[in-house]
């Protein structure tokens, strides 16, 4: 987490006078700070800015903040959801979100690569969808079945046989083998025939595995696609 842009997003709050010392350093009197905010949002007050209080610091009266990469935005209630369906419903709530300078970095992705132990610069797909698990585990009351890898192949390679399918159904998480040990993921949004429509992360408007954002697509089903269903 940005502990600069944490102070910044506090003072601007005026929560409290002085300000704090923007300094990036995560010391006392910025956790404190934290705890007011998030006391006065009816959030635990423990000094972390996690997914919940990042949700609400980072997103003013006009939606998430700009400039540097966009924030995540507000979450969907989810609790009444199983787990995928909950996961589902998270990441497209996060649709726009976008990497800071293309560089697999900026708040929300170096928070979403963080939950799977990375530092920014990485690829974030996967990254992604464990987040979202994360967070969809926590609302539902669930553990998250899920590894915790930034690796898409190492992710499927993971999942019990039972789990794995080569046709998809909504809620499936989509693996694609791209060779060379890379690939790509997404979940499945809805099915179009031999079609289906996806929310991923890292990727754009022309379906890359390295592009800048979270966004959905319409991709054709094929031959190097497997789908994890739980």
């Amino acid at each position: 987490m940005d502990i600069l842009k944490i102070q910044k997003a506090l003072n601007a709050l005026n929560l409290s006078k002085p300000d704090l010392k923007e300094d990036g350093l995560n010391g006392p009197k910025t956790e404190a700070r934290v705890k007011v905010f998030q006391n006065l949002k009816g959030l635990t007050a423990d000094g972390i800015v996690g997914p919940l209080t990042a949700a609400k610091l980072f997103v003013g009266s006009n939606g998430p903040v700009s400039g540097s990469g966009i924030f995540i935005k507000p979450l969907p209630v989810v609790s009444l959801f199983g787990i995928a369906e909950a996961a589902k419903n998270i990441a497209l709530s996060q649709a726009g979100v976008k990497e800071a300078t293309g560089q697999n970095d900026g708040p929300a992705v170096e928070m979403f690569l963080d939950s799977v132990g990375l530092k920014k610069g990485q690829p974030w797909c996967m990254a992604f969808l464990y987040w979202c698990f994360k967070i969809a585990a926590g609302r539902v009351n669930a553990k998250n079945p899920l590894i915790r890898t930034g690796h898409c192949l190492t992710q499927l390679r993971a999942m019990p046989v039972e789990n794995v399918h080569s046709t998809p159904e909504v809620n499936d998480i989509g693996i694609m083998d791209l060779g060379g040990g890379t690939g790509h993921c997404f979940m499945v949004t809805g099915l179009m025939g031999a079609k289906i429509t996806t929310i991923e992360g890292n990727t754009n408007n022309n379906g890359s595995r390295n592009g800048n954002e979270v966004t959905g697509h319409i991709r054709t089903v094929a031959s190097n696609m497997k789908f994890i269903r739980f």
